[in-house]
């Protein structure tokens, strides 16, 4: 065969495109990838038999030529052309091709995260923007618009919480306050200067948390006033023994006093805002005749946490040789300075602890020799050391475990009463068991938190409440045997007669 009869014969030495049988295969990756070759092979293929033609018809041209210059244009048409074709084919074939799973294959991503109580109560609250509510008990009192909340740390902790929850119940903003520090060298001055919340209190994370449970409230912190505002300050709650509130009853109080006010609520918008300033937040809240005790209190209790630098100091503490992964008893000693005479005398609070230590450790299957005290008073805890060494107990605390490390201890004596006592707190709440004192509100935070999965009230109805007289007006309680530990086997209180407030607090 000459050369034009071999180039316009149409024959080609390509054989069939190779192929693989699916039952060859593993997976569905591995059929979509052949699937793929098996179409680019088609392609190419296709292109080939085009470029084959053309180069048929361009030699016929050349025989056919007599001039020199004809076999010239030829030969550049001829190029072009194959550029061109090269140029498609290369184009398609490295085009990047999206793939269709199979729909046996696909992958269904479902949000099972539930909805907070928090998170209903706030869809079904009215909302109105420009209202705004400032919670504060005058103390440090700033111009006509109130003033900050009283510490310490977790009375500070509860009215922060109670304002929120009054803030939803009103459908407002909520402007948390400043909070008043102690004298470091008169602890009973609870109310010498002010800090703002988050020296205290970890606010980003709080931001966070109610923002995803709760976007429709804005949020305001260590602000006491805002300027342009007309001003509603309502009656002032002077004792909290005073009747507490529940669902829609504070919203009402200030929806009657606006109203005396001739202030419209569909007229207040975010250019005209309603700043209404309410004290005092502390035990205003109560959760119980709400039915909120397993619902909306806990999921409040839960966005508030200590500061992280106050956190990260507690967890280097548990995280020491004395106490890493070991038993050991907590023990939240009130014998500073600052304790009331109506809390019971120091020493009898001390034997009372000593005493329950031992019935414990003479009834655990394992071995427990170490007592972690929390306590401002160092030589409190010293005399209380004194009183368990003989029974072969090794009494620490936050001073003693720091003392060979003195960046972190620096860093210690730096922090406030409060703060120390926020350190103290995240090492207590891991203890293995822990004692504390009725009349303390950080004992009782401790203890709520650390039943608060299962059922704090009923822990208290069953464990610290048989045996006394239920309140006949708003708050006393009183025992049957005073002065003595309650509680289960893992958390008891030093009981004493005197205020009950867990309807309204933590």
């Amino acid at each position: 065969m000459d050369f034009l009869s071999l180039l316009t014969s149409g024959h080609s030495d390509q054989g069939p495109l190779p192929t693989r049988s699916r039952n060859e295969h593993n997976s569905t990756t591995d059929i979509l990838e052949e699937q793929e070759k098996g179409i680019s092979n088609a392609r190419i293929y296709d292109s080939s038999q085009r470029l084959l033609t053309s180069w048929r018809q361009v030699v016929s041209l050349l025989f056919l030529a007599q001039k020199r210059t004809q076999i010239i244009l030829v030969f550049s048409v001829f190029w072009v052309f194959f550029w061109v074709f090269f140029l498609m084919a290369r184009h398609e074939f490295s085009e990047p091709k999206p793939q269709e799973l199979p729909q046996s294959t696909a992958v269904i991503i479902v949000d099972t995260v539930p909805e907070s109580s928090l998170s209903k109560l706030c869809k079904e609250t009215k909302w109105t923007d420009g209202l705004w509510l400032h919670c504060h008990n005058h103390a440090l009192k700033i111009g006509d618009n109130g003033g900050s909340f009283s510490g310490g740390l977790t009375n500070a902790r509860n009215r922060f919480q109670t304002c929120v929850r009054l803030a939803i119940d009103l459908g407002a903003g909520v402007l948390i306050p400043s909070i008043t520090a102690r004298a470091e060298d008169n602890l009973g001055l609870a109310n010498t200067h002010v800090i703002c919340p988050d020296l205290w209190f970890d606010i980003e994370y709080f931001r966070s948390e109610v923002q995803q449970q709760c976007p429709q409230l804005q949020m305001k912190f260590c602000q006491n006033s805002m300027d342009g505002a007309t001003v509603v300050n309502m009656p002032y709650r002077p004792t909290h023994e005073d009747p507490s509130h529940t669902k829609t009853t504070f919203g009402c109080t200030v929806n009657t006093e606006l109203l005396r006010r001739d202030i419209k609520r569909e007229e207040i918008d975010p250019m005209k805002p309603v700043l209404v300033n309410y004290g005092d937040a502390m035990f205003t809240w109560n959760y119980t005749r709400c039915d909120e005790n397993p619902t909306i209190r806990k999921d409040l209790i839960k966005t508030i946490r200590n500061s992280p630098s106050l956190v990260n100091m507690g967890l280097e503490i548990l995280s020491h040789p004395e106490l890493d992964e070991k038993p050991f008893f907590g023990v939240h000693l009130r014998a500073e300075k600052d304790v009331p005479a109506s809390w019971g005398p120091v020493d009898v609070q001390m034997q009372r602890f000593v005493e329950s230590i031992l019935a414990t450790s003479a009834e655990s299957e394992e071995a427990v020799s170490t007592v972690y005290v929390s306590c401002g008073d160092q030589d409190a805890i010293e005399t209380f050391r004194q009183l368990l060494r003989p029974h072969g107990f090794s009494v620490i605390d936050k001073w003693s475990l720091l003392k060979e490390d003195t960046e972190r201890l620096e860093i210690l004596n730096s922090f406030n009463f409060d703060q120390k006592g926020a350190v103290d707190s995240e090492v207590l709440r891991s203890s293995t068991y822990f004692l504390g004192h009725w009349k303390s509100t950080m004992s009782l935070q401790l203890v709520y938190e650390r039943v608060m999965d299962d059922d704090p009230q009923k822990w208290f109805r069953e464990n610290i409440y048989p045996e006394s007289t239920d309140p006949a007006t708003c708050c006393h309680r009183k025992w049957v045997h005073n002065l003595v530990v309650s509680g289960d086997t893992f958390q008891k209180l030093y009981i004493i007669d005197g205020p009950d407030f867990m309807d309204t607090f933590p």
